[in-house]
């Protein structure tokens, strides 16, 4: 085998070597955008009325100022947070509003 030949085996193969890495970074491009694309599509609504679960919870039954309800609501750019619990027989709501400043 002279050295042309010997070269022309090397360039082929270092070709479909890079042929080969090159449909690979394009799968996986395919794949990562089918995956950035599906996820966009789910939207996460944890808006309304949630309430605590004192049996599913770890709290202190004698000093817990864990709310016993929240209410998430969302108008245009603002989302306002209602917590509603009680504290030594007293019943307390605290009102948040949270707005983007950008």
């Amino acid at each position: 085998m002279n050295n042309a030949s010997f070269i022309f085996t090397i360039f082929v193969f270092q070709f479909s070597i890079l042929k080969l890495i090159k449909r690979k970074q394009i799968l996986y491009l395919l794949v990562f955008s089918l995956i950035s694309v599906s996820s966009i599509g789910e939207v996460v609504d944890f808006l309304g009325t949630w309430n605590l679960n004192k049996s599913k919870s770890t709290l202190n039954d004698q000093f817990s100022m864990a709310p016993k309800q929240i209410i998430l609501i969302h108008n245009n750019d603002a989302l306002a947070v209602e917590k509603h619990g009680s504290f030594q027989d007293q019943d307390y709501t605290i009102s948040d509003k949270f707005t983007d400043i950008s």
